[in-house]
């Protein structure tokens, strides 16, 4: 080997062309199957309402409750936290 500096030269392998098929399944193989994430969902009969941000904002406070509100009595009310949306005990 020849040397440039403090650095030896290297010997490479010649590359070797692959599909892109083998090529993924090689690092499936190498990393192993990737498992679906799981979906978001709600639970039947309950609904979630997401409220940012809102320091010293009463009067907005306020009318995001009236709208909440509204929309619940629009929408047939949810069931309350932790009862049974069936009905049934």
């Amino acid at each position: 080997m020849a040397t440039v500096g403090p650095i030896a030269s290297l010997s490479v392998k010649p590359c070797v062309a692959i599909g892109a098929g083998l090529m993924l399944s090689r690092l499936r193989q190498l990393f192993g199957a990737v498992q679906p994430a799981p979906t978001a969902a709600i639970p039947a009969g309950e609904r979630i309402y997401a409220v940012g941000d809102i320091h010293g904002c009463a009067d907005l406070f306020e009318a995001l409750i009236a709208g909440i509100d509204a929309d619940d009595t629009k929408r047939l009310a949810a069931a309350p936290r932790g009862a049974d949306p069936d009905g049934q005990s």
